[in-house]
């Protein structure tokens, strides 16, 4: 509640707050139904996508290089196991 307190809009901050809740219950809904394999894509476009979205709502512009596209395939397809 420290965060809440110190946040400029406290509406926002609990609607993301509830918003990644139920994202986070979808997705774990979602691997029970389908396996924890099957969303390891999943994960690769979030993790890949948080950076971008951070830099857009900071201001600064990004657009993936092919090399830096290229390291994150090879980067998945090299945990999935044999």
């Amino acid at each position: 509640m420290i965060l809440l307190a110190r946040s400029c809009n406290a509406a926002a901050s609990l609607g993301s707050n509830l918003l990644g809740a139920v994202f986070c219950g979808f997705i774990e809904y979602l691997s029970m139904a389908v396996g924890p394999r099957a969303l390891d894509l999943l994960a690769l476009c979030l993790y890949s996508c948080a950076p971008l979205v951070f830099l857009r709502q900071s201001g600064a512009s990004v657009s993936p290089s092919t090399a830096e596209t290229e390291v994150w395939i090879a980067i998945y397809l090299e945990s999935k196991p044999r």
